[in-house]
């Protein structure tokens, strides 16, 4: 039934659903890049996450959607953060499968997009996963968005929300043979300065500069170098680096098993607290008969 489902022109959300799904089964949706290699990136999760997840790849247009990695804020293009939310509830009310809370992964410009709609949504997710990004938004009042959170109206919402999202359970991976300076990375003398030169560089600075801003007590933001792998969804995905794919569901997977069982740790609780007292009544002395 998903797959019928008609889309607006130029955008698509693929789905691959487990034959027994359930409510408790998690929701993940993975995020292309510039390349537009949804089918790819579903088809890749799917098997890798052997019928434990519910799979969603958006696949957005290169006109429709040419700005979908910033969200389409400010800038030329259809609001892809919009598009992605309206999709969700849609694909929900077809399949009856819960959507509105869900893990998120993005690839390259994918994820560039997923890092700034976390911010943006923080509510909507479950963890967030960012694989080879070009460049990332920094929580820094002083930078324009979204090379940080000041000068727009779009940077004072985030800053509005980005504690929230700070709170995510966040995982990075970058290839460890990604440092090509190549058409496809963003080069910019203030990003270069701000982040460093290339993806590994840049992955590293905003995962210690995110991780300072976590509150006490939190996980630390994890990253994780693919081996050798440079600029390739699928080269990350291959035993020697690693696996990407197994390593994000694998991820997920414990995630939302920490969340379920915090959630029925405390629902036991409330039991137990709303429980009728089972204490047996104390005995009542018993009087002996006075002589008279």
């Amino acid at each position: 039934m998903p797959d019928k489902l008609d889309w607006p022109a130029g955008f698509r959300l693929l789905s691959a659903i487990p034959p027994d799904v359930n409510e408790t089964t998690p929701v993940l949706v993975a995020v292309h890049g510039i390349s537009r290699n949804a089918q790819e990136i579903r088809d890749t999760f799917r098997d890798a996450a052997r019928g434990r997840l519910v799979i969603l790849a958006p696949e957005f247009d290169r006109q429709v959607f040419s700005s979908y990695q910033r969200l389409g804020l400010a800038s030329r293009g259809l609001r892809a953060d919009l598009m992605l939310e309206a999709a969700l509830e849609r694909f929900a009310r077809a399949t009856g499968i819960a959507t509105s809370r869900f893990h998120l992964f993005g690839y390259s410009g994918g994820a560039q997009f997923a890092h700034r709609f976390a911010m943006m949504y923080p509510g909507a997710l479950r963890s967030l996963h960012l694989a080879a990004a070009g460049w990332y938004t920094f929580a820094d009042p002083r930078a324009p968005w979204p090379r940080g959170i000041g000068r727009s109206l779009e940077g004072r919402r985030v800053a509005r929300t980005i504690g929230r999202a700070l709170k995510l359970p966040i995982t990075v991976y970058v290839g460890g043979g990604d440092r090509q300076r190549d058409p496809a990375l963003r080069q910019d003398e203030r990003i270069d300065r701000q982040q460093g030169r290339d993806r590994v560089e840049r992955a590293r600075n905003w995962v210690r500069h995110v991780s300072a801003l976590r509150p006490a007590g939190s996980e630390p933001v994890e990253l994780r170098i693919l081996g050798r792998a440079g600029h390739s969804f699928l080269e990350c995905c291959a035993p020697e680096a690693g696996n990407l794919a197994q390593m994000v569901v694998d991820g997920v997977l414990d995630s939302d098993g920490a969340a379920t069982s915090g959630r029925l740790r405390r629902a036991r609780r409330l039991a137990l607290r709303d429980m009728p007292s089972q204490r047996k009544p104390a005995p009542q002395a018993r009087t002996q008969p006075q002589p008279g």
